[in-house]
């Protein structure tokens, strides 16, 4: 899932965190490999936002929920390159409410 800008916002309010710029020169391979997210780099890889099991559409998270899920993990020791995995859930769930 792609968020908005309101979206990334109430996402780096609750958590710190802010998502890996657009003209990061990965971003393009990113997208070819995983589709259009927003992506966030965590310890344990790279995360994407996506609607919880009770939002129906991308647009019903705008003031709903999302959960973040891991879709790959840092491989070697040296954490320099990231290995596609199935999507798992990392338990983080935010609300994208916005303040009216």
């Amino acid at each position: 899932m792609k968020l908005t800008t309101d979206q990334t916002a109430a996402v780096q309010r609750q958590t710190g965190a802010d998502p890996l710029p657009e003209d990061n020169p990965t971003m393009g391979q990113l997208q070819e490999i995983f589709g259009e997210h927003t992506f966030y780099v965590a310890e344990q890889g790279l995360v994407v936002p996506e609607t919880t099991p009770e939002e129906t559409a991308p647009e019903a998270a705008e003031d709903g929920s999302v959960e973040f899920m891991l879709v790959a993990v840092w491989a070697g020791e040296d954490k320099q390159s990231l290995q596609p995995i199935e999507p798992q859930p990392t338990g983080i769930k935010l609300e994208l409410a916005t303040a009216h």
